[in-house]
């Protein structure tokens, strides 16, 4: 898994809300991961930068790496919508409004009038593209996927100053359609496609090749040969490459059932990683937390759990939010378990605060992965005089 080298729609609109032709925003607006949020009419969306025209008339520049989040003034309703579900993992809640969203632009099923109320700018139907691909990865539907997604690809090799913002993401995705498909010719065939990729971005595509050949190795059963692969890319200078690194020597340790050595190297990811990584920091907190867990170790797995959740979280508009939902998940459980092993007070309380758990995880992802397990938490661990209406 790459955290997200594309940033997501954020949005307020309810997940259910229908195809509208309204847009209440008439400016585009980007905001940074450090200082306020700037509007403007965005004029390059790439995999390098985004470029902000300000009302002024001049021109403000945004690195990728630097940039939280996107929003267009003119995301069709539905189209937002499908992306609140795409950044929760919805997956065919998301594929569904996107769509939606592509046909009332298209018009179809609409009269005349009303299609022509529907304008977007270029950078829909790359998007609505790559979502849909995404989408159809994550459901397993791969040949589709595969459609899309190459499609996707082969628009931004062509024309990569304009509406390429998802161009790594997009090749990894394939790459990880190839591996599920275990079909090596198609993968090494592709690595030779994207060489008409920007010299600036190959050494990135690169290295998530080399990422998906330590999964597959992982797959197979070759941990250490996987292993070797993942601690190089963990010292990689590129925080989204090391980051997916640490978290392939993460799993390598618990594939090989090597507890003492996963907590080592948890501790000394944290020990050594500044606090402007979080994502990094929120994976290893995680798995240290796992790691103590399953040992039975409840305060600590506690204790690692919490700074994954409250020091750690990654922010809006990138992959490694839904770590920051297991984690949420995975400390719930944690309070069950410590609660059941429990007697008298220590019972009570941990049973109480797996409670508080599932309910702040279904408040804070209420559409998410674990909703339901949330909402069965909520009424096997509340108290009948602690349950709110």
């Amino acid at each position: 898994m790459i955290p997200a080298l594309a940033f997501t729609i954020l949005t307020a609109a309810m997940s259910g809300a229908p195809a509208s032709t309204s847009q209440e925003r008439k400016l585009d607006r980007v905001t940074p991961r450090k200082g306020p949020p700037a509007e403007g009419t965005i004029v390059r969306d790439t995999w390098k930068e985004v470029v902000l025209r300000l009302s002024s008339g001049s021109e403000t520049t945004f690195r990728v790496e630097d940039v939280l989040s996107v929003e267009y003034a003119d995301a069709p309703d539905a189209m937002k919508a499908g992306l609140a579900d795409f950044e929760a993992g919805n997956w065919e809640e998301a594929l569904t409004k996107i769509t939606s969203a592509e046909e009332a632009v298209q018009g179809k099923g609409l009269d005349s009038a009303t299609a022509k109320k529907i304008t977007v700018r270029s950078w829909f139907g790359p998007w609505v593209t790559f979502h849909r691909g995404y989408c159809l990865k994550e459901l397993h539907r791969i040949e589709d996927a595969l459609r899309e997604l190459l499609r996707y690809v082969d628009g931004a090799l062509k024309e990569p100053n304009r509406d390429s913002r998802f161009l790594a993401r997009a090749c990894e995705a394939v790459m990880e359609c190839y591996r599920g498909k275990a079909d090596e010719p198609g993968m090494a065939a592709f690595l030779e496609r994207v060489k008409a990729a920007p010299r600036e971005v190959q050494g990135k595509i690169q290295q998530i090749a080399s990422v998906q050949q330590g999964e597959m190795l992982l797959s197979s059963g070759k941990v250490a040969e996987a292993q070797a692969i993942f601690q190089r890319l963990a010292e990689s200078p590129d925080v989204d490459i090391r980051t997916s690194g640490t978290l392939g020597v993460i799993r390598c340790h618990q594939k090989s059932d090597q507890p003492d050595a996963l907590v080592r190297y948890c501790e000394n990811v944290i020990k050594t990683t500044p606090l402007d990584q979080p994502g990094l920091l929120l994976l290893a907190s995680l798995a240290l937390g796992e790691a103590y867990g399953n040992r039975k170790e409840y305060r600590k797995a506690v204790g690692a759990l919490v700074d994954a959740i409250v020091k750690y979280h990654p922010g809006r508009g990138t992959e490694l939010v839904r770590e920051h939902e297991r984690a949420l998940y995975t400390l719930a459980k944690t309070y069950e378990a410590w609660s059941a092993e429990s007697t008298g007070d220590l019972k009570t309380t941990a049973r109480i605060w797996a409670a508080r758990t599932w309910r702040e995880l279904s408040m804070e992802y209420p559409n998410g992965r674990y909703r339901d397990e949330a909402n069965a938490g909520i009424a096997r661990c509340e108290a009948p005089e602690e349950k709110k209406p």
